[in-house]
């Protein structure tokens, strides 16, 4: 929102008309700058604009003193505060009005306060109530939780900040300026329109039992693709949360480091815990390996040693005639059967001890299923076979043996790094010992978190590749029963359910965008407007969940810092906060959604040079100019001092000042603005009451 007009009339210090005109360009940013002798107006200003936006009453009479004494009782006066705005390409006029009379006392009585916009009607633009159009505008443009920065007030924000008093809310506000609510809702509004159109169909689809049936599994199934899919996106974004976080606190803890030499220990750290955790997943490897091949081996190689006897029993037996036992068993049954033996002697029972050795020879021959495996296992054992079991046992041994040698030398090593790594940490502890444990606990916390949702992304990733191809299946058989009798409005119902889908699946994306962007774009242009311009070596860091500024030195947050320091951050701060709408407006309108022109803001910064020396106050005249579109400064006559208007002045495109009507002059009322004096009192006689009004000052 940016101002081209501000008006405030007979409210608070300021008797009568008194406008502000500001310069603005498409490309040119702005600097305005108002000059004022202490208790002259400049505070008000930024009082008639909390009164302006969300009608908040300072204490005290808000009508002018002045002003009233000129009337008689029951004399009716209006006082008001307005201003002509644009956002975007819309320009708006809009003031809020005091209705009072004055009482019998002398003092004013407020009757009714009204907002008021601009109507333009053929008999000229006249003012009417408000029906809500600015009122929402206000809402959304200026959320009240974010008017102190702004409308930025002295000292009094930067000690909040600090002590984090006030301003917890910075998310929820930024999150009403950027319309996360409505957001929300739209995305709830498209899922239900989605359901309704599955329920559309379902019942067109009721004329079909076997289509209907295989409708009802390709929707369930493209849900559980979906719930899959962000289900993976998350542990995908917790994942890099997780990493990102790591890496951060090894740059915390490199900072905290003192000297090159604790810097370079603690990278040496970083590398040796890298080598320590892929040392132990290649441990794991290796063993997986070791069990894959003992279950291989069978366990062969615990038997080589009997090999050698083994195939000497066999052969024993193949030479005795008792392998192969499937012809022993049957030439000896019909040897019986026929009671006679080749030779032609009988075997009847006359002849007891040649049947009687007949019959023992039978008894010690093999079952068919025996044999056939003990043949099995004599060929196995045989030299001559290409993969016999003396080769196999050895083989598989040997191989054990190396991977046995392999995870030897890698636990050793693990028990290395473990011990460097030790040794590593004793060393930076002594650096800062509570700290860095501290952050090392976090490390490890994080590192954990990194490697249990990578794991879970990687099983939920393959679970959605099979319910992928289910689902294509599904989609195909679907096609082939053709969905008798439909036509056009099945297919148009179809259509619409997927555009809906995508839409609820680009909203959701969206707030996921903002909720990310808003501490990582804030960090990133608070670290270079602040770490830049600072004396001290210090870093500005911003807290993810309030979004709040702090000072760190050494990892540590520094409470006790001077009042340039905590100006110089505060403005780092705000300037971060109108570049964060300028880059989330980027991003939306990269994403296809177009929430109007958010990248403009004006700011009115209030007694900025006050509890600044003369360094910080350089600083800050060096560091204002051209960090937004329109800065109003608002400078006292007693910080006007030339290391803060020597580095101003050649960005100034309008000057005003406040003149203080009074029986005495004030403390330093007259400025100097380049090369000319300034003076910014008016006498009054003696019991006319003060007031003041605002005058543009030439700049040539």
């Amino acid at each position: 929102m940016i101002f081209h007009r501000l008006e405030i009339s007979d409210f608070l210090v300021f008797k009568g008309k008194n406008t502000l005109t500001f310069p603005v360009t498409d490309d040119e940013p702005s600097m305005v700058v108002v000059l004022a002798p202490n208790n002259s107006g400049k505070t008000t200003i930024i009082k008639a604009l909390r009164f302006l936006l969300y009608g908040t009453r300072p204490p005290g009479e808000l009508c002018n003193h002045a002003a009233v004494d000129e009337l008689r009782p029951g004399d009716r006066l209006n006082a008001w505060v307005g201003a002509t705005v644009s956002v975007g390409n819309r320009s708006y006029t809009f003031r809020r009005r005091i209705d009072a009379r004055k009482t019998k006392d002398g003092a004013s009585e407020i009757e009714n306060v009204i907002l008021e916009q601009t109507q333009h009607d053929r008999g000229g633009d006249v003012y009417s109530p408000d029906q809500g159009e600015i009122t929402r505008l206000l809402n959304s443009l200026v959320p009240e939780a974010l008017f102190d920065f702004f409308y930025f007030q002295g000292e009094t924000l930067a000690d909040k900040l600090l002590q984090r008093s006030a301003h917890s809310s910075i998310g929820e506000a930024l999150a009403t300026l950027l319309h996360h609510k409505q957001w929300i809702r739209a995305a709830e509004a498209v899922d239900a329109v989605h359901a309704k159109l599955a329920e559309d169909i379902q019942d067109l689809s009721e004329v079909d039992r076997a289509y209907a049936d295989q409708l009802k599994l390709v929707t369930q199934l493209e849900e559980k693709v979906a719930q899959s899919t962000r289900e993976s996106a998350e542990f995908e974004q917790t994942t890099r949360d997780a990493a990102a976080e790591y890496e951060s606190l090894g740059r915390q803890i490199l900072d905290i480091s003192t000297g090159k030499s604790f810097e370079d220990v603690a990278k040496k750290l970083d590398q040796i815990r890298k080598e320590f955790i892929d040392a132990g997943n290649q441990t794991g490897r290796v063993e997986t390996e070791i069990a894959q091949t003992i279950g291989d081996s069978r366990g062969l190689p615990f038997f080589h040693d009997a090999f050698g006897a083994a195939r000497a029993v066999l052969d024993s037996m193949q030479r005795e005639n008792l392998l192969p036992a499937d012809v022993v068993e049957g030439f000896l049954q019909r040897l019986l059967d026929h009671q006679r033996c080749l030779c032609g002697r009988s075997l009847n029972e006359h002849e007891a001890e040649a049947r009687a050795a007949v019959e023992a020879y039978r008894t010690r021959a093999l079952s068919q299923d025996v044999n056939a495996a003990l043949l099995d296992l004599l060929d196995r054992l045989s030299p001559n076979v290409q993969r016999n079991f003396t080769k196999f046992a050895i083989s598989a041994a040997q191989g054990l043996e190396d991977q046995l040698l392999r995870r030897k030398k890698l636990l050793l090593r693990s028990k290395e790094l473990e011990s460097q790594a030790s040794t590593l940490e004793d060393e930076i502890k002594r650096s800062n010992h509570e700290e860095v444990l501290r952050l090392q606990t976090r490390q490890k916390e994080a590192l954990r978190r990194k490697d249990d949702f990578g794991e879970k992304r990687r099983k939920t990733e393959i679970y959605l590749g099979q319910q992928k191809n289910m689902l294509r299946e599904a989609k195909d058989v679907l096609t082939r029963l053709g969905g008798k009798g439909f036509g056009a409005r099945f297919d148009k119902l179809t259509k619409a359910r997927i555009q809906a889908g995508a839409l609820a699946e680009l909203i959701r994306e969206t707030i996921a965008c903002l909720k990310d962007s808003f501490q990582s774009i804030l960090q990133q242009n608070l670290t270079l407007l602040y770490d830049a311009n600072v004396t001290d070596g210090s870093k500005a860091r911003v807290d993810p969940e309030s979004l709040l500024p702090a000072i760190e030195q050494r990892g540590r947050v520094i409470h006790n810092v001077g009042g340039g320091q905590r100006q110089l951050l505060v403005l780092a701060h705000i300037v971060s906060l109108a570049r964060l709408r300028q880059q989330l407006h980027a991003e939306l309108t990269a994403l296809g959604i177009n929430m109007g022109k958010l990248d403009d803001q004006s700011f009115f910064l209030d007694s900025v040079f006050a509890p600044a020396d003369k360094n910080y106050g350089e600083r800050i005249a060096h560091f204002l100019p051209r960090k937004a579109r329109q800065i109003v400064v608002l400078v006292a006559s007693q910080q006007w001092e030339p290391w803060v208007s020597e580095p101003l002045s050649p960005h100034i495109t309008r000057a005003f000042k406040c003149v203080l009507a009074s029986e005495n002059p004030p403390e330093g009322h007259t400025m100097k603005l380049n090369g000319k004096t300034i003076e910014t009192y008016r006498p009054l006689k003696r019991g006319d009451a003060s007031y003041s009004v605002l005058e543009e000052v030439p700049l040539q």
